[in-house]
């Protein structure tokens, strides 16, 4: 799990937000006395492909398979 937070992408020139909207929550993870936030995998897929990482892309496409489509972003 790669755990990141109040970050924003350069991309091909543009600023991408990714700050955590508390609509883009999908599950809190719980972490000793704390919950964590989480955003869809499909979000994370996204960030990633923007940062030019393609393993991690791959890893979420198959972690994902056929659900991709159905997995709320």
């Amino acid at each position: 799990m790669d755990v990141m937070a109040g970050f924003a992408i350069v991309y091909e020139g543009n600023v991408v937000d990714c700050s955590l909207e508390k609509e883009q929550i999908v599950e809190m993870f719980p972490l000793g006395t704390e919950s964590i936030p989480l955003q869809s995998p499909l979000r994370w897929r996204e960030y990633y492909r923007l940062m030019e990482r393609p393993n991690k892309v791959e890893m979420i496409d198959k972690a994902l398979g056929d659900k991709s489509m159905e997995t709320k972003m």
